[in-house]
């Protein structure tokens, strides 16, 4: 295994006289068609972490905690690099809403900000809306489920303002989806709109997932007409959660 400090030199997101350089990164573990993916197994087990901590405390776990969850686990997987003395990552390509972003060649770098995994489509009142890690990781384990994506999260980045975690996508050549192509993949493929937050949300009712942030930068469309999402953000619902969004659906 790769120690965490070496991803520095992996990855090299460094100044701006280097080139963004991307590792092989392999989603799958060496083994049968139906292994799972080390995405699959760091969130199963992060999740699990997390729950310990409910059944612990009898309450819900607060984003500390669970950031602390993710720290400890990924310290003892060495898989958290420091960034070295006087060095930065290199210049963006774009900065999104949850993470900066690096292009190479077939290869997208993402790192999140720091403390930071992401938002919630739906959440309580009582809950933040910003994800949990063990949530984040969920989120890419179904955007690799549902939309076919080969997303692998490599690594995490101690700095001075907190940790940032490392994702690798395959990179898609197309151009952004129009509006009503972002409807019709969505409807055609059986989902239900709704308002979250003020923006449009899907529910596809048979497995019970809700998906935001679907604007025209999130669906690429290839040169055969492919409509590929590459940055949805999509959640599980149950229980309560699940019987709002139906209620806003109006089913």
């Amino acid at each position: 295994m790769v120690r965490g400090d070496e991803w520095w030199g992996k990855m090299r997101c460094l100044s701006s006289v280097s080139a963004v350089w991307i590792f092989t990164a392999r989603q799958h573990v060496d083994g049968p068609k139906n292994q799972k993916s080390t995405l699959e197994v760091y969130s199963e087990e992060l999740r699990r972490r997390t729950d310990a901590i409910c059944r612990f405390s009898g309450g819900v776990p607060s984003f500390e905690e669970g950031l602390r969850v993710f720290r400890d686990y990924f310290g003892e997987l060495d898989r958290i690099g420091s960034v070295p003395v006087g060095r930065n990552f290199r210049i963006p390509a774009e900065h999104g809403d949850e993470h900066e972003v690096w292009f190479e060649k077939e290869s997208v770098i993402k790192l999140t900000y720091p403390d930071f995994f992401g938002l919630r489509v739906v959440y309580r009142e009582d809950e933040d809306k910003k994800c949990l890690p063990c949530e984040y990781f969920e989120r890419w384990v179904l955007h690799n489920e549902i939309f076919g994506d080969n997303v692998a999260i490599p690594c995490a980045f101690e700095t001075a303002k907190g940790l940032r975690v490392a994702l690798v996508q395959k990179a898609i050549k197309g151009v952004p989806a129009e509006l009503e192509e972002i409807r019709k993949f969505f409807l055609d493929n059986g989902w239900s709109s709704f308002q979250a937050d003020g923006n449009t949300a899907w529910f596809d009712k048979e497995r019970e997932l809700v998906v935001s942030d679907t604007h025209r930068g999130n669906l690429i469309k290839t040169e055969d007409g492919t409509m590929v999402p590459i940055d949805f953000r999509i959640q599980a619902v149950s229980g309560a959660m699940l019987d709002a969004v139906k209620r806003m659906i109006g089913r």
